[in-house]
């Protein structure tokens, strides 16, 4: 099995890293997509869009996120856009 680690962008740290398992399609996100913990809760609408084209960019089926249940790719961005 392959895990793909790499650094994104995104709007909750400078230290966001995503897991990506191609052979299962699964994308672990932890809490990239919450806001700036560091910031008081800020949402960077800059940061969200690169880490939605991201996700949109990744061959996957499931997305985990930190402190929900797993979701789907398209339920994922469909919410991530409505921000």
């Amino acid at each position: 099995m392959t895990a793909r680690v790499f650094h994104v962008e995104s709007p909750h740290s400078e230290d966001t890293v995503h897991i990506h398992i191609p052979e299962e399609k699964i994308l672990f996100l932890g809490d990239s997509t919450s806001e700036d913990f560091f910031n008081d809760g800020y949402m960077d609408k800059n940061k969200l869009k690169a880490l939605i084209n991201v996700i949109e960019s990744i061959d996957c089926q499931y997305c985990i996120l930190g402190h929900t249940d797993p979701l789907t790719k398209s339920d994922l961005l469909h919410y991530l856009n409505t921000l």
